[in-house]
């Protein structure tokens, strides 16, 4: 009889269950998916964005401003003085809501607080990015 077969089960077991719960994603209870475009109306500004192909990117607030007004989205660069607008809405017929910009998916909308949100970029558009932004 080996000394490891019995004496070590609760240890293995009780490390395994402290590993399970150390390791398991919780989600703050304030997160929660966008399904009203009213949520997220007004000015927000990126101050970070990556990829799982690019490398992150942390910007100053005001290098890159999204507005979000009734239906339309400008999107402001400073470093090039370029404004883009372009029609979105927030989709509700797929399993979790979706921001479609110019009848496209873009990824899922997760506020993070009252000023703060999180874009997940979908994957079908390239690299599968965030994209966080602050009011």
């Amino acid at each position: 009889m080996s000394i490891y077969s019995n004496s070590f089960k609760p240890i293995l077991y009780l490390a395994m269950c402290l590993l399970a719960v150390a390791c398991s994603k919780s989600k703050d209870d304030t997160d929660f998916l966008v399904n009203d475009s009213s949520l997220i109306q007004g000015k927000w500004h990126m101050i970070y964005k990556d990829g799982h192909r690019a490398l992150p990117v942390n910007y100053e607030k005001g290098d890159v401003v999204w507005v979000f007004d009734n239906d339309s989205l400008s999107m402001t660069y400073k470093n090039d003085n370029s404004n883009t607008k372009f029609s979105y809405a927030i989709d509700n017929s797929l399993a979790t809501p979706r921001l479609i910009v110019n009848n496209y998916e873009y990824g899922e909308v997760v506020l993070l607080s009252q000023d703060s949100m999180k874009i997940k970029e979908a994957q079908n558009l390239g690299c599968g990015g965030n994209y966080i932004f602050i009011r």
